[in-house]
């Protein structure tokens, strides 16, 4: 009676459902800067291609996904920087709003990606300025 039930190949349904799941948080990642959509995106695509074995998506699309997906952090993260110059932000600051995005990736969780780059960013500049804060209350 639930022969078809032991027949499904739990490991592709797992996989696809995981794939799915990630590029829907990855189109949501190209609105909202705290996701890395486009990796997420090239994760899902990898899984697919994982789940059938390869055949339907091979290695030389994935090969494209990932290439792509790593010119667009480059791209993205060069734009970002480039805004944070022109707003008028130290190298310091870019550097400390880096460092706290690592830093808040391995912390886990979005309160780590979301604050992180702000504490860094704020030590950074204030490590900058630190002459200009420390003479005025002299």
């Amino acid at each position: 009676m639930l022969d078809w039930f032991a027949q499904i190949d739990w490991f592709a349904v797992i996989c696809w459902l995981s794939a799915v799941s990630l590029i829907i948080a990855g189109l949501a990642g190209t609105v909202i800067p705290a996701i890395p959509g486009l990796p997420l995106i090239a994760a899902g695509g990898a899984l697919i291609g994982w789940a059938g074995g390869f055949e339907l998506i091979g290695w030389g699309t994935i090969a494209t996904l990932a290439v792509l997906a790593i010119i667009g952090v480059i791209v993205d993260t060069v734009a970002q920087t480039a805004g944070a110059q022109k707003a008028g932000a130290s190298s310091y600051g870019i550097w400390g709003s880096v460092i706290g995005t690592f830093v808040g990736v391995f912390m886990g969780g979005l309160v780590g990606i979301f604050i992180m780059p702000l504490v860094g960013a704020f030590i950074g500049e204030f490590w900058a300025k630190r002459e200009i804060i420390f003479t005025r209350g002299a």
